[in-house]
């Protein structure tokens, strides 16, 4: 696995995510969205950080050729990513927003989790991979509560 990513992000408010260059339009969120924690476009992928309060939190992004899944995490998503030429990609939240190193062009398995441990930590993991469809992987349903059930039961989430 190979970091291509680590910043002290401010998160404030509802959002934690990836996108390409210049995809800096932040997206609307309606119930659905909410409902399964994210809202996803083909270029730009934003996720709810399950945390409402302002903060800094560890952001990590890599690139690893095989899924490792971090034992300490309480939500997971699995997404697809297209990047179309080799180029950074931007971590941001609402505050601000940091570029990785670059990566190839390509299709990505991108996939996100929710680290609890003694602090919150936020992880991206890029594997090459044509994802046909999103998912959840893992929730703690103590912790987020509002997940439907027929999300959780490995129905596809909603690009929107």
């Amino acid at each position: 696995m190979k970091k291509i990513g680590e910043y002290d992000l401010l998160i404030s408010g509802e959002i934690i995510g990836i996108s390409l260059e210049g995809e800096d339009k932040s997206l609307l969120w309606g119930p659905v969205n909410f409902s399964q924690a994210c809202t996803l476009t083909e270029f730009r992928k934003e996720f709810h950080p399950l945390d409402d309060e302002v903060f800094g939190a560890k952001v990590f992004v890599y690139e690893s050729e095989t899924e490792q899944k971090h034992s300490d995490c309480i939500f997971g998503l699995c997404v697809p990513l297209f990047i179309p030429s080799a180029q950074p990609i931007s971590v941001f939240s609402q505050e601000e927003s940091f570029l990785t190193k670059m990566v190839n062009k390509g299709n990505y398995k991108l996939i996100f989790q929710v680290i609890m441990q003694e602090e919150v930590e936020y992880h991206f993991l890029l594997i090459p991979e044509d994802l046909k469809f999103p998912s959840i992987f893992v929730a703690n349903t103590e912790l987020v509560p509002d997940i439907p059930n027929q999300i959780l039961n490995g129905q596809n989430l909603k690009l929107c």
